[in-house]
């Protein structure tokens, strides 16, 4: 399996950067501006899109993602399990997530909490939030927002990114997309094992600290 790597930066640095990332992919028409960004990212050379006439990526950006067909949507209520089952009801938990976070929603998203470049911006917010209680050594805020991201990628993203993405691959005719999408799951499978192993961090720099030792973060 092709991994993300980290090039130096710190994890929930490199990890709120390619959240952002790809939320504008999902969320934005290409522009120069954020292929430039693609271009310059820390990831691996095999992510690497080859470049295309912007009309070209505009059009396939407008058939995926905006299309009346929802084969391509990059809505949660048509790939989730359990929100087909209730006919496309937008997931409950996705808002609950929201909310318990004290995150709003921009103005332009409140129609489309559970797009897919919602919540990965969503994450790129709890990720930035966790590098600011690592960088001041705050546990009990590291671990709170740890638990936030798992919660969220346990219940409302891994449920039905990867599914979705899969699907994009095979069907994009464009190389752009079909790389967004492979990097896309491999990055999600990358930030669930970056918070698991930041949570047992968290536990053992609670014990250390419990008695008496001292914990660093690095």
């Amino acid at each position: 399996m092709v991994t993300v790597k980290t090039h130096g930066e710190s994890s929930p640095t490199l990890r709120s950067h390619l959240h952002s990332l790809l939320s504008g992919i999902y969320l934005e028409e290409p522009s120069e501006a954020l292929l430039e960004w693609v271009e310059s990212a820390p990831i691996p050379a095999f992510f690497k899109p080859g470049l295309l006439p912007l009309d070209r990526l505009r059009n396939e950006y407008a058939r995926l993602f905006l299309g009346s067909t929802p084969a391509f949507q990059p809505l949660g209520r048509l790939w989730d399990g359990e929100a087909k089952k209730k006919g496309g009801a937008i997931s409950i938990p996705v808002i609950e997530n929201y909310r318990k976070a004290g995150y709003e929603l921009p103005a332009s998203h409140r129609e489309i909490p559970d797009h897919l470049g919602v919540e990965l911006e969503f994450l790129a917010h709890l990720t930035q939030e966790e590098d600011k209680a690592r960088r001041r050594e705050d546990v009990e805020r590291f671990s709170h927002i740890l638990e936030a991201e798992q919660a969220f990628l346990h219940d409302c993203l891994l449920p039905w990114a990867p599914e979705y993405c899969r699907k994009v691959e095979t069907c994009t005719t464009c190389d752009f997309y079909r790389k967004m999408a492979s990097l896309t799951i491999a990055f999600l499978q990358w930030e669930e094992d970056e918070v698991q192993a930041g949570l047992l961090k968290a536990r053992n720099l609670r014990k250390r600290r419990k008695t008496g030792k001292e914990g660093a973060f690095s």
